[in-house]
């Protein structure tokens, strides 16, 4: 849910759809745009608990058996990962 502040609006809460957030890490490979999927760990919690200069852990890729390695991300590092994929390290 979102406050409004303007006076459209009023007092009244107001939803815009499905909530998104976006993650854009830094790291020794390069700069990671991560679309984050709400699975277990809500986003408005996530996104609460990560601030500008924490680390945080997240996969790039996984192996799987029958098709060998997945990747999340494209060439230039854009993907998603579920909420539950990030783990946060702090500073």
């Amino acid at each position: 849910m979102l406050e409004s502040s303007g006076a459209f609006f009023g007092n009244e809460s107001v939803r815009f759809g499905n909530p998104s957030y976006i993650l854009t890490v830094e790291t020794e490979q390069g700069k990671y745009t991560i679309s984050v999927i709400e699975w277990g760990k809500p986003l408005l919690g996530l996104a609460e608990a990560i601030e500008v200069g924490d680390r945080i852990k997240f996969k790039t890729s996984i192996t799987d058996f029958i098709s060998g390695s997945v990747n999340y991300f494209s060439k230039d590092r854009i993907g998603s990962l579920y909420s539950d994929d990030i783990e946060l390290l702090g500073k």
